[in-house]
């Protein structure tokens, strides 16, 4: 697709229409580190979705959730400047016409690490980068012992729509709604990678913990009256004596914070669209004064 004809396709089925289409892909992709990039791409290639849609994966997808426990360092395979093997990332975009929202473990040129989302446009071109803001540390979840955080977060104009992306633990956060919204925001994306926890086959997660994640996201979504795209992990991983089964139960709401589409706990790909027509009457309807 040409420049000028994607312009075209921008105004005639984006801007205008305000029509956004979503694959909100909740899969796990195997055990095996070195085929789980082949995996992703194997499994969208053939997807038949529209062009311009937006594509969503889990919270650091192109691995494991390798900070289930504390290792001397992140293996060199976990973590990169760019995504290990990003040309067909690139390729597979500019084929298919599409966004992805491709989470990984960065690496920067200091040799800092941070947990990481990139969107590559139809074109093949990485137009975005976030940085997750808030780190947990705690049992099952020892992301400070790997990542460095992020004092920033920001919308990106991707022609469609203006995105903002929260990152997991950053969608618990009421300040970073409150950030997005000041921006101006259309729609949030949120990779995550959240579940039932145990040690020793001991629960860690808290009682009500998945109602209460799902009612934080709900709530948010509301009082700033805009979509959120949830996307997660829908594995069960052990390491050592620590387990997490993922909850997937991946989601989007509407601009009045309604759950319109939901996977259940196993893989489920969505596919659905968001009518940005309908913030404005939520605006209306609604309210509420941010500040």
């Amino acid at each position: 697709m040409s420049l000028e004809a994607y312009i075209v396709a921008v105004i005639i089925g984006g801007i205008v229409s305000k029509i956004i289409n979503i694959v909100n892909i909740q899969r796990d992709f195997g055990d095996n580190q070195s085929n789980i990039i082949q995996n992703i791409i194997k499994y969208i290639k053939p997807l038949k979705i529209k062009k311009q849609s937006i594509v969503t994966l889990h919270e650091l997808s192109l691995t494991r959730y390798f900070p289930i426990t504390k290792e001397k360092k992140i293996s060199e395979k976990f973590s990169s400047i760019i995504p290990n093997d990003i040309d067909s990332f690139l390729r597979l975009c500019e084929e298919k016409e599409i966004f992805l929202v491709l989470p990984f473990c960065e690496k920067n040129k200091d040799k800092n690490y941070f947990n990481s989302t990139i969107i590559i446009s139809p074109f093949g071109k990485i137009i975005a980068k976030q940085r997750k803001r808030f780190i947990p540390d705690e049992t099952c979840y020892q992301e400070n012992h790997y990542f460095n955080k992020s004092n920033k977060i920001k919308i990106f104009d991707i022609g469609i729509c203006k995105v903002g992306i929260l990152i997991c633990w950053d969608q618990w956060y009421p300040e970073n709604y409150k950030k997005l919204y000041n921006q101006k925001v259309d729609i949030i994306i949120s990779p995550t990678s959240i579940g039932y926890a145990s040690k020793n086959n001991s629960p860690i997660t808290l009682k009500n913990e998945k109602k209460n994640w799902e009612m934080t996201i709900r709530m948010n979504s509301l009082l700033i009256n805009t979509p959120v795209v949830v996307t997660n992990r829908c594995s069960t991983e052990t390491r050592g004596k620590h387990t997490i089964r993922f909850w997937g139960s991946s989601f989007i709401t509407n601009s009045d914070g309604e759950i319109v589409k939901q996977a259940a706990c196993t893989n489920k790909t969505i596919i659905t669209s968001i009518d940005l027509r309908d913030k404005p009457e939520s605006l209306r309807k609604w309210g509420f004064k941010i500040q």
